[in-house]
């Protein structure tokens, strides 16, 4: 649909053209983790847990048991909040979303893109084209671990200002345990996945976990000293065995993190047909 700016005489007529579009990443000035825990969608919050810092939902939270939930900070909803004193029909905030993409790019190997890159270019390590992969063995990880497909994390796993990236689902198993050794101002981000992040295991230290349209769910033990969990959706689980505490790091409040942004359709290419 056109119009002629102005105004003026014209004629009706019809052009039929093929644009193609492809799906980028755009940083976006004051955009930054500002929360503890943010959820696009609905949060659960189940047992005793504790969060040092905001937590807010696009959609509700729901808390099962508030006498044994401990929050210091402040809990926001755009739907339903039944967290004592929290607000509910607040503003909807907006996520940063990884530039998956981006990350990719800097451990494939340009000649052979669809191969395991053992060097990464110096970065780290790419692990092939559809590629899934399971951690059996212990391990210290530095720098960008791109799996393009699904991750299950089965034994000791040291992140060392290190990030694992999945286009599929993470799963840490019962045997499997993360340390998060990352520097916020300089590495923040530490488990990124398209799809579900699931911890049966621990993961505990510093960073960010991020599930860009999945959800998060913990049936284990998570302790981040310093850091944010986002996600799509949250159920946070605690209470006997498991355990489930988020201090949030002040220094992402402001902090532009390398490599986020927010969705942007960017075209490449139109013709007439």
């Amino acid at each position: 649909t056109g119009k002629v700016v102005g105004g003026g005489e014209f004629n009706k007529g019809t052009r039929k053209i093929e644009v193609k579009l492809i799906k980028r990443i755009t940083p976006v000035d004051g955009l930054s983790y500002k929360y503890a825990v943010l959820t696009n969608d609905d949060m659960d919050i189940n047992g005793g847990i504790s969060i040092h810092g905001n937590i807010h939902s696009n959609g509700s939270i729901d808390i099962s048991d508030p006498d044994v939930f401990t929050l210091n900070g402040e809990a926001t909803a755009c739907v339903d909040n039944n967290y004592p004193g929290g607000l509910s029909g607040q503003s909807s905030q907006t996520l940063p979303i990884v530039d998956m993409e981006n990350f990719k790019g800097l451990v494939i190997d340009p000649d052979n893109p669809l191969n395991v890159n053992e060097d990464g270019n110096g970065n780290g390590k790419y692990y092939g084209y559809d590629n899934s992969y399971v951690f059996n063995d212990p391990l210290t990880l530095y720098g960008i671990h791109f799996v393009d497909g699904d991750v299950i994390i089965k034994s000791d796993i040291i992140l060392d200002n290190a990030t694992i990236f999945a286009t599929g689902t993470i799963r840490v198993l019962g045997s499997g345990d993360i340390t998060l050794n990352n520097t916020i101002e300089d590495h923040p981000l530490a488990l990124i996945a398209y799809g579900d992040i699931t911890i049966g295991g621990a993961v505990h230290g510093e960073g960010i976990i991020q599930t860009i349209y999945g959800d998060f769910t913990n049936n284990g033990c998570v302790d981040i000293n310093e850091g944010a969990i986002y996600a799509n959706e949250g159920t946070f689980n605690g209470g006997g065995w498991k355990e489930f505490n988020v201090k949030y790091s002040t220094a992402l409040a402001t902090m532009p993190v390398h490599g986020t942004g927010i969705p942007i359709w960017k075209k490449i290419s139109w013709r007439e047909l």
